[in-house]
């Protein structure tokens, strides 16, 4: 190999990654082996911590679905779909009927409080196929309610392709969208076969959410249900690398593909559900303050420059204006810190000095218009309840430093990342399979939520990285690719590992909001339109049907 090419690969590598230092009743704990065994496959009996008492085996008549849910080279139109049952009772399956659908008879179960299932969306297709004959049916009753609603697949003419998944809210109405409608669920291309999503989280007594429309606000949404929880114990969903929304200014080799990380901006970002932004600044362009995705080494350096600083604080005040109450959380890092407007003479890059640093962390402590101020006495700011962070109906914003040489200031909530008992470790693997073995296994050894002060718990604030790196097995697929894998698998493979007793308390994705694979180069109103609020409804069926469950975490039940 061409000793250059060889480099620009090394440096390529450890490019995407995050920092690795610092049902009903479900499952208390199970391991995840390397080969991803699921429970669905091997039951087990075990004690709910709260009563003491055995629980039933999660149940095993559940499709085992594809944990990486996608297919490739075929030339018909197929996806799967996956329905998320985020609520306190089962999804009775009642009955299906189908015209030239494929796999579509048979495959259908009743779906568990707090589980989730995968289906096999597959139109048949070929010369002597007529599409406008297409569609299929299968109907859900919620148990123990009147409320109903149902799969439709079906020819659209107005729509493009015309072969689409819908769901039919004929015998429910929620929060979000009312009785009666039937909600497109969009369709990625004829040869990509990655899933659409529905979640349906609440319950008759509290009322219900669909992922066709979530509240924006969530956390606020929740109050009246989370707002006696510590922080701790509540889900949500992050961005990884927030600020590479677009590029604007690159190394060589440095491209979209190899280096973005979001499609939205952090506004878009805010609006699409994630409340934990992992910032990476760094100088560039002629000495602005930038945030950046770079890998460096002691003689090459590779990498492009996002947002700048002042756009995403601009950003995070608007939202904050827009949509009072909702907590968000800063991850300010020196993962990128570097000098990028000068090359050292081993064509590397310099890390920022404490001058260098000063203005671009005091721009963050001071402006932030709603910070979460006098916590300062707090040892852990995961132990503050959503009450004392967001009860005022304000809303607030914590800015946790790291690696940083910075001064804490309560008052205008900036904190050392120590106040928050993290843990934040990454898979550092191209493979799909690998990384959701590594982040399950990582999950259940790490967070098991008893009694406070057991020696057995282990409550420290968890995030689930659920991101693949470049790697030597795969140089060419796009970052946007490998997101849109990991986020399909999120509804299934790992809602379905999620206990009362073990759940992370950050989603943390790469392309927020993306149902399937979209398309580089669009405008930000167009990203806005494109994605949807799914990962929103996952982080609400965690709080409010999930954690619920768990008699220590306190707060409501649904």
């Amino acid at each position: 190999m061409n000793s250059f090419i060889y480099l620009w690969l090394v440096a390529l590598l450890p490019l995407c990654g995050a920092s690795p230092a610092i049902s009903a009743p479900r499952l208390l704990d199970h391991n995840i082996s390397s080969h991803a065994q699921s429970p669905r496959e091997v039951a087990a009996q075990l004690l709910d911590l709260c009563t003491g008492q055995p629980v039933n085996s999660n149940p095993t008549n559940i499709p085992s679905g594809e944990t990486k849910a996608q297919r490739t080279g075929t030339n018909t139109q197929v996806a799967y779909l996956t329905i998320v049952n985020g609520c306190n009772q089962d999804f009775e399956f009642l009955g299906a009927n189908q015209w030239q659908m494929k796999n579509w008879d048979g495959q259908w179960v009743t779906i568990p409080a707090g589980e989730s299932a995968q289906f096999d969306i597959n139109f048949a297709q070929g010369l002597f196929v007529k599409d406008s004959d297409t569609g299929g049916e299968a109907y859900f009753q919620i148990k123990n309610t009147n409320k109903k609603f149902h799969v439709s697949t079906g020819y659209v003419s107005s729509m493009s392709p015309k072969l689409r998944a819908r769901i039919s809210y004929d015998g429910i109405g929620t929060k979000d969208t009312p009785q009666g409608t039937m909600f497109d669920l969009g369709f990625p291309t004829r040869s990509n076969g990655n899933t659409l999503q529905w979640v349906l989280t609440g319950s008759e007594s509290y009322g219900y959410w669909s992922s066709a429309n979530p509240p924006v606000a969530y956390l606020h949404a929740m109050l009246d249900v989370i707002g006696e929880r510590k922080l701790k114990y509540v889900t949500m969903i992050g961005s990884h690398d927030a600020g590479m929304s677009e590029i604007d200014g690159s190394t060589a080799f440095s491209t979209w593909q190899n280096t973005q990380t979001q499609w939205l901006d952090v506004y878009g970002q805010l609006v699409r559900g994630s409340r934990w932004f992992d910032v990476r600044p760094c100088l560039g362009n002629s000495g602005k303050h930038m945030t950046c995705h770079y890998s460096v080494s002691s003689n090459s350096a590779v990498g492009s420059n996002g947002l700048e600083v002042d756009e995403i604080i601009a950003q995070i005040n608007k939202f904050m204006d827009e949509y009072p109450g909702e907590l968000a959380i800063i991850d300010l890092n020196n993962e990128s810190g570097f000098d990028t407007d000068r090359r050292t003479p081993e064509q590397s890059y310099n890390r920022l000095t404490d001058d260098q640093w000063r203005p671009i962390w005091q721009k963050w402590r001071d402006g932030i218009k709603k910070p979460c101020k006098g916590f300062g006495g707090a040892a852990r700011l995961d132990d503050l309840t959503m009450n004392q962070l967001i009860g005022d109906g304000q809303g607030c914003v914590i800015t946790l430093f790291r690696s940083i040489p910075a001064t804490e200031d309560a008052s205008k909530g900036f904190y050392s990342y120590g106040k928050l008992n993290a843990y934040n470790r990454y898979a550092e693997t191209d493979d799909y399979a690998k990384m959701r073995a590594d982040q399950l296994s990582k999950l259940q050894q790490n967070r098991k939520l008893g009694k406070e002060g057991d020696s057995g718990t282990n409550d420290g604030f968890f995030l689930l990285s659920w991101t693949m790196t470049l790697g030597v097995n795969d140089i060419v697929t796009p970052l946007a690719d490998r997101a849109a894998i990991a986020q399909s698998s999120l509804f299934w493979s790992a809602y379905h590992e999620f206990t009362p007793f073990s759940y992370p308390n950050v989603i943390y994705v790469d392309f927020v909001g993306q149902p399937y694979l979209l398309d580089q180069g669009k405008s930000q109103v167009d990203y806005l339109k494109q994605t949807g609020g799914h990962l929103t409804a996952l982080a609400m069926a965690v709080n409010l049907q999930i954690a619920s469950q768990n008699c220590y975490v306190g707060g409501g039940k649904i």
